[in-house]
This record gives structure tokens, sequence and C-alpha cells, in this order.
């Protein structure tokens, strides 16, 4: 038995999937499971003790240092790291979308065109699903605002929502609970500069 939908999405798309981007915060968080590990293990700050490491999902360069979702305090769970892209787990994902995404997709200045939709010639977009709170974010996190593009990540959120039941998650939604600066999110059409 198949699916006509999930059939016609892979008839006519190409996925890659990314399934592990923080090995070593994996690590610490399968070891210790109350921990609620998030970073990675880069011994930067906070002395080099138990609260090191960078949250990667806050060190893209988009929004990097918006301190209403992320901390400059490097012994906080959300600590944004040094600098943006700093993390050579942040540095490898934006390298490979750098090659998956033609030039002409991607917003020469991201942060000033956040503003602008893409509109319907978009033939992709990058997600970052996250199974911890059972949500599936996207744009926009960093402030309690819809994207441009709401309309159509809300369609996508839903799709998948009915094969997850993840809760949808956004700046100007119900669940909005706080600013998540950094998080690509369906979660992200991710605007690469």
């Amino acid at each position: 038995e198949s699916d006509a939908d999930v059939t016609s999405i892979l008839e006519r798309n190409e996925i890659h999937a990314i399934l592990h981007v923080n090995p070593d915060g994996t690590y610490i968080a399968e070891k210790y499971p109350r921990s609620m590990w998030r970073k990675n293990l880069n011994p930067v700050g906070c002395d080099g003790g138990s609260g090191g490491g960078v949250d990667i999902n806050r060190n893209f360069d988009f929004m990097w240092g918006d301190t209403r979702g992320s901390s400059a305090d490097p012994c906080k769970l959300t600590y944004h790291g040094p600098s943006a892209n700093s993390e050579p787990e942040t540095q490898a994902l934006v390298d490979y979308a750098m090659k998956l995404f033609p030039e002409g997709q991607r917003k020469k200045k991201p942060e000033k065109q956040k503003d602008e939709a893409f509109g319907e010639e978009i033939s992709g977009f990058y997600a970052d699903i996250h199974a911890f709170g059972r949500e599936l974010y996207y744009p926009w996190g960093f402030d309690d605002i819809k994207s441009p593009d709401d309309e159509a990540f809300q369609a996508l959120g839903r799709k998948l929502h009915s094969f997850n039941s993840y809760r949808l998650w956004s700046g100007a939604q119900p669940h909005y609970r706080y600013p998540v600066p950094v998080l690509h999110q369906i979660t992200c059409m991710r605007t690469w500069e």
C-alpha cells in the first residue's frame, strides 16, 4: 500500500536528510538524559566547566547575537558562541546548504530582507525539525511576528503535523512562548548569505 501524497512528493523532489548535527552533545544528552543537554562540547567559556559548549541552533549567522532568545553567557544553555558560524558543526551545515541551494534562491542580505517573501518560484527550503517539545518551528522565531511566507509555512507545517501531531510554533501563533533568534525553523527557508 502506498500513500499518494508521499509518492507524489518523492517523485517530484530531491530530499537531503542530515540526521545528526551535534554528535558530541547527543552523547552527553544520552548519557545523562535528565541534563537536557543541547550544546556541543567546545570548551569555550564557563572556565571549561560542565556548562561549556555552544548551542548550534543559535550559532548561525542569521540574527546571530540577538539575545532575545540566545545568550552571550557561555555558561547558559542557549549560548550562541563567540561569533556567527564559529562552530565546525554550523560551518559544515552552512557549507552543505550553500552547495544545495542555487545563488538565485538565496537572499543577498537576509536580515535586511526578512520582510520580503520568497514567492512561488522558490524551488527548495531548509527545514530544521526538532523532536524535543514535539513542535514544528517555522519563521519567524526571533520575534512574535509572521513571516511574509507564513501561509506557505503553515500549510507545510499542517501537512507534517498530520504525520506526527507536533504542534505548530512560530511568531504570531497562539503557542509562541519566547524568541528563538537563529533557530532555522520549517521550520525555515534558510536564507544563506
